[in-house]
């Protein structure tokens, strides 16, 4: 649990001061990241990955988004249109599930 903790202030919590009075953030995801003791752990067995080799988790922008929300009380916005991968149809995979989810709204 530690390690997570030091892997989200590496990747948003230490940026916080510099844009905590900003109007609105962009974020970006495409994948979760499985934390261990030692670090980042690999994809799970049999997990969907895209072209990157990005395991395929669509939960994991609803996650960022809810995450950076309790820190950050300005308007969030999705600013990737576009997940990794050859066929669009992922894409669309992937925000049907978010809106599904509810993960857009406040």
């Amino acid at each position: 649990m530690e390690r997570a903790k030091k892997e989200w202030d590496e990747e948003f919590m230490h940026y916080l001061p510099y844009i905590k009075d900003d109007d609105f953030l962009g974020v970006q995801n495409y994948t979760r990241s499985l934390i261990g003791a030692d670090g980042q752990l690999p994809n799970p067995d049999g997990a969907e990955l895209t072209q990157m080799n990005y395991e395929f988790y669509p939960e994991a922008l609803e996650h960022v988004l809810r995450k950076v929300a309790k820190d950050f009380h300005g308007d969030l916005y999705v600013t990737e249109k576009r997940h990794c991968n050859r066929r669009r149809y992922k894409t669309c995979r992937f925000y049907r599930h978010c809106i599904k989810r509810n993960c857009f709204l406040h």
